[in-house]
């Protein structure tokens, strides 16, 4: 009898925003500065993702509604693994080109939730793109996991015991939301008494409840089929350093600042004069200093940010967004989101998928930050020459921003649905224009 697993609750929430328009993928690449052979890269793919992790050799059903996970009686890795090469000349146009295809094709659901290219011709080598659902993990760990593919990487961990406390607070509320339906949203002694039953956690819960949905701007509405992808030149991470302790300021803040001043440049260039937008930013409950565990899954919370994307001074929009940043550590927020995505998962379908466009109607985007290993790593003895990952977003979301580190640089890359960003590289380089206004207004430069 085949063994089933009963899919974590949190990830479960993720597989159910799974939609044609947006596929819950996490997307990432791995570019190589010599060659390697397809031989290796199996190899590699069989020892440290699928040994390691064994939902990769796993595929969900649903038992009595509920999404299981179990053994895929049909994995072979080779039906996940394939090879292939960009048309020439075989640059960043061609790669981002190939990135955004594979990011608008959903993972097959019947089978193990990846899939990996071997895409030769690429700059100096080739390179290793690999799609795999949200379900598995949140995509700090699956950055983490894809990084962890390097020669001498540590072996995970076995999971340790959940946080208790406030999490278990905004798990009840959660419930209670659930079980009483949008109804409680309009009924101010349902939130009084739940207010009473769970203190802190209650009151941050109806403040992102009471939170009106965000403005119309070019960034949201209805999605298609068809994402782009774009990312920027690597930016020094000492550079990034630097201007953060000219401006009293830390590396996110300033990438953040960047982010609020370039986003709101692209706008006001395509003629969209909102003054302010928010991004829902993923936030790690887990350790970075333990290796991801066998059993993968999500663990990370979500805050909403405002980015003062109508400030152009750019003194004045880091100071904004410091300050916002500085509340929202102070804020449980992070523990009490990723307690409303446990509970989202046992609510009727109908229920689920109002919660999913409720919440995701509050943001325009999603913006998330990875720090990655500080020197190179090497992948079946090559050196990997650089990294880059892409974030799904959801509900009516068309914007996802993703920053990473590693071996000394930054890299900042752009998912989008291609008719909310048809300019994908236009975003890029109003990004890179706003760090350098930043380091300008800091009396630097490059």
């Amino acid at each position: 009898m085949t063994t089933r697993v009963r899919v974590d609750a949190a990830d479960a929430a993720w597989w159910s925003m799974d939609r044609p328009e947006n596929p819950m993928m996490i997307t990432g690449i791995l570019w190589f500065d010599g060659p390697i052979d397809m031989a290796t890269i199996r190899a590699v793919l069989r020892e440290r993702l699928v040994a390691r992790y064994p939902k990769f050799a796993m595929r969900i059903v649903h038992d009595r509604a509920w999404p299981m996970w179990e053994p895929d009686p049909n994995f072979d890795i080779d039906a996940h693994l394939h090879r292939s090469a960009l048309p020439a000349p075989g640059g960043k146009a061609q790669m981002e080109a190939l990135v955004a295809q594979r990011m608008s094709t959903r993972l097959d659901p019947d089978a193990a939730l990846w899939h990996a290219d071997l895409i030769e011709g690429f700059e100096s080598g080739p390179a290793l793109v690999v799609c795999i659902h949200h379900v598995l993990a949140d995509g700090i760990s699956l950055a983490r996991v894809l990084l962890g593919l390097a020669d001498g990487a540590a072996e995970p961990v076995p999971e340790p015991r959940p946080a208790v406390g406030l999490a278990q607070e905004g798990a009840w509320l959660a419930r209670r939301a659930a079980a009483i339906g949008s109804g409680w949203l309009n009924d101010p002694s349902e939130l009084a008494d739940a207010a009473r039953r769970a203190g802190g956690a209650a009151m941050n819960l109806a403040h992102l409840i009471a939170m009106p949905p965000d403005p119309p701007s070019l960034i949201r509405g209805e999605l298609g089929a068809r994402k782009v992808a774009a990312w920027m030149a690597p930016l020094p991470l000492d550079r990034v350093k630097a201007l953060g302790r000219r401006l009293d300021a830390t590396v996110n803040d300033v990438l953040l600042a960047a982010l609020a001043l370039g986003l709101g440049a692209y706008l006001r260039s395509r003629g969209d004069l909102v003054h302010e937008l928010r991004t829902f930013v993923p936030v790690n409950l887990r350790p970075l200093d333990r290796p991801v565990p066998r059993e993968l899954g999500n663990q990370f919370g979500l805050v909403l940010l405002g980015l003062p994307v109508g400030l152009n001074d750019p003194r004045v929009c880091l100071t904004e967004l410091k300050r916002r940043m500085d509340t929202i550590k102070e804020s449980p927020e992070a523990l009490i989101t990723f307690a409303v995505l446990q509970a989202m998962a046992g609510t009727p379908d109908a229920f689920e998928r109002w919660l999913i466009d409720f919440f995701g109607a509050k943001v325009s985007m999603i913006t998330t930050n990875v720090p990655g290993p500080r020197t190179p790593i090497k992948v079946g003895g090559v050196t990997v020459a650089g990294v880059l990952f892409w974030v799904p977003q959801s509900g009516s979301v068309g914007l996802g921003i993703s920053i990473i580190s590693y071996a000394g640089q930054v890299r900042m890359a752009v998912a989008g649905d291609a008719h909310r960003i048809p300019d994908p590289n236009a975003l890029v380089a109003a990004y890179e224009a706003a760090f350098a206004r930043l380091e300008e207004s800091a009396g630097g430069g490059s």
